[in-house]
């Protein structure tokens, strides 16, 4: 994701953090990918929902090939 979308969530009033779940994707062939859900936290750690992200491209397959991290 972009920095844009990290930036969106950081200027929700209040926004003092973010917080990531684990959500599921289940894709059209069946299977489950583990995918990123990021939401704005604000000072009492309370979720802020107003933007929410949870469209990110799954790794595998799309990853970067030479990173240490897969």
């Amino acid at each position: 994701m972009g920095k844009d979308h990290i930036n969106d969530l950081l200027a929700q009033n209040d926004a003092m953090g973010i917080r990531i779940y684990l959500g599921e994707n289940v894709l059209d062939d069946g299977n489950v990918h583990i995918m990123p859900v990021l939401v704005a936290a604000n000072s009492n750690t309370d979720d802020i929902i107003g933007i929410v992200i949870d469209d990110t491209w799954p790794c595998p397959p799309l990853c970067d090939p030479h990173s240490p991290l897969i």
